[in-house]
C-alpha cells in the first residue's frame, strides 16, 4: 500500500520556458472582460502569459510503497492566494481525449506523475534533487510516461493560453518554483 512521504512533498508554481509557450501553469482560461482580460478559474490545467500578483500553486505529494518510489500525485493548491474558488482536493488526471484537467479526489491514489531533472538528455528523478528554490530543466512525466505538452493555443485580448496534453504539440520545458518543502505546510488548509 502507497504511502505519503511528508519530506518530498512540496508547494510550487510552475514555469514554462518552452519556445513560444513561456508563461506559468494554471487552472484557468483566458476570457475578455469589462476590465480587459481576466483569468476564468475552472478545471483545465493550462499555461498562459497574462500577468498576475501571484502565479497558482501546486502541491505535489510523494508516494512511496514496498518497492520504492512511486511517484508524485498533483493537485491545484490556492491557498493564501485570496481566491474564492476552492481548489483543494482537486488532482491532475486526463479527460477522454487526453487533456489535462483536475478532478475530485476519490480514494487513494492510483495515477502518478513523475518530475523529471533533464540534463543533455539524460532524466534523474526530482527526488534526489530537492530543495526550496527553483528547480529548473524540469519535464512533467504523466501516469504512462507521456511528457506534458502544449497545445490549442487560444488567443485573448493580446494575451494567450494553452492546453496541456499527453499527445499533441511540444513538451513543456519547465522550472518549479518550490514555496514551501515538506508536508506540515501542505496539510493546514
Amino acid at each position: 500500500m502507497p504511502y505519503l512521504n511528508y519530506e518530498k512533498s512540496f508547494i510550487a508554481s510552475v514555469q514554462s520556458h518552452t519556445p513560444d509557450y513561456c508563461g506559468f501553469l494554471d487552472c484557468a482560461e483566458l476570457t475578455k472582460g469589462d476590465d480587459g482580460v481576466q483569468r476564468m478559474l475552472g478545471d483545465w490545467v493550462t499555461v498562459h502569459n497574462c500577468p498576475q500578483e501571484n502565479n497558482h500553486l501546486f502541491r505535489f505529494d510523494c508516494y512511496y510503497d514496498g518497492s520504492g518510489y512511486c511517484g508524485y500525485y498533483v493537485q491545484s493548491f490556492s491557498k493564501s492566494q485570496g481566491q474564492a474558488w476552492n481548489s483543494t482536493g482537486l488532482r491532475f488526471g486526463f479527460d477522454t481525449k487526453g487533456y489535462v484537467k483536475t478532478y475530485p479526489l476519490k480514494g487513494g491514489p492510483t495515477r502518478y506523475w513523475h518530475p523529471k531533472i533533464v540534463v543533455d538528455g539524460v532524466e534523474q528523478d526530482i527526488v534526489d534533487a530537492l530543495s526550496e528554490g527553483v528547480i529548473e530543466n524540469i519535464w512533467l512525466r504523466g501516469p504512462d510516461t507521456y511528457t506534458l505538452k502544449a497545445w490549442n493555443r487560444k488567443s485573448v485580448g493580446g494575451y494567450w493560453h494553452v492546453y496541456t496534453n499527453d499527445a499533441k504539440g511540444p513538451t513543456l520545458e519547465l522550472s518549479l518554483h518550490i514555496h514551501s518543502l515538506g508536508y506540515k505546510d501542505t496539510d493546514d488548509h
